[in-house]
């Protein structure tokens, strides 16, 4: 076993670790709640949940009876979501990729190009004129992070789990800040003082989730989190300055 050999049987999880059954199935599914692709879609609605005023509606259940707000997120969600998922089936049956997990490195170059492709499509065409400005800096800082991580990836397997949770956490600092309710409500005394550790949290987990099932080094979870983070702090200087 050589230099490198060694290194990778201290640090991968399937060379210095065994789990159990129930373990891996935990880990897969906290991965795939807090899939990269999930994590503008639950910022929106989050976004929504604690301040619906910023979308021109009174509540969370008048936002789907607004044709004009609904609509934009049903674009959002197709655009962002449904496409590169359906274009990465494609990609698997044509044998582009060698699974939907892309655990290769070299896999992921085809997916981050189409994923990329439709996020500046979607920051281009959605009309922001009619989104509150934190919208814009969300889709904005995701395909930051997106070409961030696409460029790292030539050299490095980063986490892109990590990159989507760096963008989530920093995502939820800022609508916790930007609460608005008509009245003071146990509700708002949770997103004002533990939405934001709750997401701590889940980065946490969605971190560990992908030492058990990849070979992802720990400094690919770190810096995926970082890159995130940062991600949101560069758009946010583009939109609100």
């Amino acid at each position: 076993m050589n230099e490198e050999q060694d290194i990778k049987s201290s640090y991968y999880p399937e060379h210095s670790y065994q789990f159990s059954l129930w373990t891996r199935a935990i880990a897969r599914f906290v991965s795939i709640l807090f899939h990269p692709l999930l994590i503008v879609p639950y910022a929106y609605l989050l976004a929504i949940l604690v301040n619906p005023y910023s979308f021109k509606v009174r509540g969370f259940d008048l936002f789907w009876q607004n044709p004009t707000q609904s609509s934009i997120f049903r674009f959002l969600i197709i655009y962002i979501l449904v496409i590169p998922l359906c274009g990465m089936v494609i990609m698997r049956g044509l044998g582009l990729i060698r699974d939907l997990r892309l655990q290769e490195r070299m896999d992921r170059i085809g997916p981050y190009i189409l994923t990329g492709t439709f996020y500046i499509t979607s920051y281009v065409t959605l009309p922001w004129d009619r989104l509150p400005l934190k919208m814009e800096l969300f889709v904005l800082g995701a395909t930051i992070a997106l070409f961030i991580a696409f460029f790292i990836n030539l050299f490095s397997k980063i986490s892109i789990h990590a990159v989507g949770m760096g963008n989530f956490l920093a995502m939820l600092l800022i609508i916790s800040q930007s609460a608005t309710f008509a009245t003071q409500t146990t509700f708002q005394y949770f997103v004002e003082n533990y939405l934001f550790l709750l997401g701590i949290i889940a980065c946490g987990l969605v971190g560990a989730s992908r030492r058990i099932l990849s070979d992802h080094l720990p400094a690919d979870i770190y810096g995926g989190y970082f890159i995130g983070f940062l991600s949101i702090l560069m758009a946010y200087n583009f939109v609100y300055m």
